[in-house]
């Protein structure tokens, strides 16, 4: 097994609770079992922090940096997230020497706090297609209601409340890994407007800002009552530039 030669942050970053939402926990429990037996990947890291592995089976799989698992190559007749990728993902960390154990602070890599605001739509586009762009500027282009919850040391994901669902970014700087509970065919509609919503409540959306009002509050985090989480409520409003086509 060769040594990393990038570490790959956004990999040591995914907890169970993560991979679990990803996938499901059949498919960690699966993977770890065959981990003990002696059955996962061989790993190997490019200079560029591409992860590979060898699976006893002969079943290749890569894990491209900037990408979440789901476009993630891997050489059996899976569809989406399979246990392949995960059990990548678990030897790498084991590999790194960081596998998180459990979801508790102890367990959890060092807080961030940082803003989905960073995403710009040249980001979104590679991220989530031109389709889910022209579909989510549709909806601000009536207007929504978003409510943001931004990174605590007790609360670490950024999330957004949406009208119909919720999404939420649970490895800093990483589009790819968004999570919601929106149907897969609006998944991308829903990060895009979770991301607008982030980027006029932080006064980053250019021309747009003008078009967006945020307040802010406090409220109290729902697993840490001593905790504060700070949320946001921004109302994008219409008349805003469509992406590029």
């Amino acid at each position: 097994m060769t040594q990393p030669t990038a570490v790959r942050t956004d990999l040591l970053a995914l907890t169970p609770r993560t991979l679990a939402s990803l996938a499901n926990r059949g498919l960690i429990k699966r993977a770890e079992k065959d981990l003990a037996a002696g059955s996962g990947p061989e790993v190997t890291v490019a200079d560029d922090g591409t992860v590979r592995g060898r699976f006893p089976d002969g079943t290749d799989t890569t894990l491209p940096p900037g990408l979440g698992l789901d476009a993630a190559d891997c050489g059996c007749a899976a569809t989406g997230v399979c246990r392949h990728r995960i059990g990548l993902v678990l030897a790498y960390q084991r590999t790194a020497g960081s596998a998180p154990e459990d979801d508790s602070p102890a367990a959890k890599a060092e807080f961030v706090d940082w803003t989905p605001a960073e995403f710009d739509d040249d980001a979104l586009t590679a991220a989530l297609g031109r389709a889910a762009l022209s579909a989510a500027q549709r909806v601000k282009d009536r207007g929504y209601v978003a409510r943001l919850h931004r990174p605590t040391a007790a609360a670490p994901e950024p999330r957004v409340e949406l009208p119909t669902c919720t999404v939420r970014f649970p490895v800093p700087h990483e589009l790819g890994y968004a999570l919601t509970d929106a149907s897969a065919a609006l998944r991308g509609e829903v990060v895009a407007l979770a991301v607008w919503a982030f980027r006029a409540a932080d006064g980053t959306d250019g021309a747009k800002t003008a078009e967006a009002t945020a307040t802010a509050q406090s409220a109290a985090g729902p697993a840490a009552p001593a905790a504060k989480t700070h949320a946001t409520t921004a109302t994008a409003t219409p008349n805003t530039p469509t992406p590029p086509r």
